[in-house]
């Protein structure tokens, strides 16, 4: 799958293997959200992927911050 021009939502993308995808799918040519809980390593995390990327923070583990990541996202 080609992620040119793609839009994708990376959770935990502030480290490990969340991280190192959100950066190759961002230098690949996708629009990525960068989700993470700790604002600095996301910022660290967009840094590195560049143009195409944006930071959303919030907390996934619980519904509420699903839906407040959601609509942060849509809007």
């Amino acid at each position: 799958m080609n992620p040119n021009g793609k839009v994708v939502v990376v959770t935990g993308a502030t480290s490990g293997l969340g991280q190192a995808l959100a950066v190759d799918l961002a230098k690949a040519g996708a629009r990525v959200f960068i989700v993470g809980r700790d604002a600095l390593r996301a910022k660290e995390t967009l840094a590195q992927a560049g143009k195409g990327a944006e930071v959303v923070i919030g907390d996934v583990s619980t519904q509420a911050g699903v839906k407040a990541v959601a609509a942060t996202i849509l809007a």
